[in-house]
Order: C-alpha cells, then structure tokens, then sequence
C-alpha cells in the first residue's frame, strides 16, 4: 500500500505556496469548504463500506470521502488534498496535533480497512 507523509511544517509551506500562486482564501475550493462549515456544525457524513476516502492518521484517525469527481491523479487532487488536510487541522478535536502522522486511500473494506484500489 503506498502511503504518504506529511509534517505540520510540509503542509503549511504546502498552503501557503497554494495561496499564493492559485488565487488565494478566496479560491473556489476554500469559499466552497467555508459555506459548507458555515451551513452546518453537523461533521460530515460517516463513510460507508464501499466509500472511496482519504484516511488521515492524526493522533487516531479521521475518514475522509472523497467525492466521485475527485481521482488521484487528477487536475483537482491537490486542491482537494490540501482542503480535507486543511479542514481536518481546523476542526477542534485535532487542537494539539502537531502534523499527519500517515494517509491512505482506497476503498472501505467491512473490515474497517482501506483497500487500495
């Protein structure tokens, strides 16, 4: 299973290079996320067996779905990727996480594990 590693450090330089060059807090992906958390305190749906979803190893771990119109490898990936990162630091149960440890996509498994696909 390939996974990849990121530090607090990593990704901030991350967001903050994305900012800067791709229209900054004001871009689609950050006005599209701020509606979605201004609308509801509700966390998002759980993902389900079956689900395609980004794992995130902070401290525990944090599912979660990607949306059908989001693949790996393309053009919106990235964005995508530092959004969910971005939402996950943000929300409050992750106060004192200093980075993530870990991530992994695939498919739920019954199990509970993620299934690269």
């Amino acid at each position: 299973m390939t996974t990849e590693r990121f530090d607090l450090l990593a990704i901030c330089r991350r967001l903050l290079a994305w900012e800067q060059t791709m229209g900054g807090w004001d871009a689609p992906v950050w006005r599209d996320l701020r509606a979605t958390l201004e609308r509801t305190s509700d966390p998002p749906p759980t993902p389900v067996v079956g689900d395609r979803l980004l794992r995130l190893h902070i401290e525990g771990t944090l599912d979660i779905r990607i949306p059908d119109e989001i693949e790996e490898d393309g053009e919106a990936w990235d964005d995508w990727l530092d959004a969910a990162i971005q939402s996950a630091l943000l929300d409050g149960r992750w106060q004192d996480c200093t980075g993530v440890d870990d991530s992994e996509v695939g498919i739920l498994h019954e199990s509970g594990a993620v299934r690269r696909v």
